[in-house]
């Protein structure tokens, strides 16, 4: 007989448990948190396209306007001057109803002379020639002030937009972040007049290595954990780029989670985390 000390055996309950925890370890090994920035949907740098002193201011920071809604105006005086004058001109088509009117006129005065001509003999070949030679200049000179009308139409036009290029519209909704010119200064041709920012929903920009890229492709479902956010609940995002090459000096793969924030407590340039798992 041998006498020793013997092994209890393990309760069916901590063998449960213990599983339990191994899981749980493996599990949280196998996620891992990539860190990046928050970016807007749209962020635009609005300028002028001619130069001109600065007659109204009519958006101020932090204000948000809508598409078409006007945010900056030139003095534009002598544009508006001008823009009257051209469509007097253009309007004006007294010259070129009355020459239409003499070449209508002509062409049944030659007709007519023509058929008494062949038919009668009433009236001399030199006559029936000197009318159709009136009539040939008439309607050449009707041709010619028609396109004089329609030059003077595209002048009009070039007023009109010359005239419109001095205000400056908000191209989307969205909030001025920046606003570099006020009243009475004086702006030349794309210099930054402010900046119009629309975080309506936005992204997250991350770096990932390139196993896990490979795991990833657009229109996957994807949390969106921002810092500091209330309630730390995370945004439901989409994967919306994937790039297709790796950077070369670190051998990471940029990715773009959008995600929506229609109420505006996202604010770009904070910080966001995405968790991934990662093959083993």
């Amino acid at each position: 007989m041998r006498y020793g000390r013997t092994r209890s055996p393990m309760k069916p309950v901590c063998l449960v448990l213990l599983l339990f925890a191994m899981q749980m370890a493996q599990a949280q090994a196998q996620l891992q948190e990539f860190m990046g920035v928050v970016y807007p949907n749209r962020d635009l740098t609005l300028s002028l396209g001619v130069s001109g002193l600065i007659a109204s201011r009519d958006a101020s920071i932090g204000q948000r306007v809508t598409e078409g809604e006007q945010l900056l105006r030139l003095d534009a005086e002598i544009q508006a001057t001008e823009v009257q004058r051209r469509r007097v001109i253009f309007q004006d088509d007294s010259g070129l109803k009355a020459e239409e009117a003499r070449v209508e006129i002509l062409e049944r005065l030659y007709r007519d002379a023509q058929r008494l001509y062949e038919d009668v003999g009433s009236i001399s070949g030199q006559e029936v020639s000197q009318l159709r030679m009136e009539y040939v200049t008439a309607q050449g000179r009707f041709e010619q002030l028609r396109g004089e009308k329609q030059r003077q139409e595209l002048e009009y036009q070039m007023a009109q937009r010359e005239h419109a290029m001095r205000t400056l519209h908000a191209p989307i909704d969205g909030v001025v972040t920046e606003l570099e010119l006020d009243v009475g200064e004086w702006t030349d041709p794309g210099e930054t007049a402010l900046r119009l920012v629309d975080a309506s929903s936005c992204e997250l920009r991350v770096s990932v290595n390139e196993v896990v890229a490979y795991q990833l492709e657009v229109g996957m479902a994807l949390p969106v954990y921002i810092e500091g956010l209330p309630g730390g609940e995370p945004r439901d995002g989409t994967i919306t780029f994937v790039s297709a090459v790796a950077d070369a000096a670190s051998g990471l793969v940029e990715v773009r989670v959008g995600f929506p924030n229609d109420d505006l407590a996202v604010r770009p340039g904070s910080r966001g985390r995405i968790l991934l798992e990662t093959l083993q």
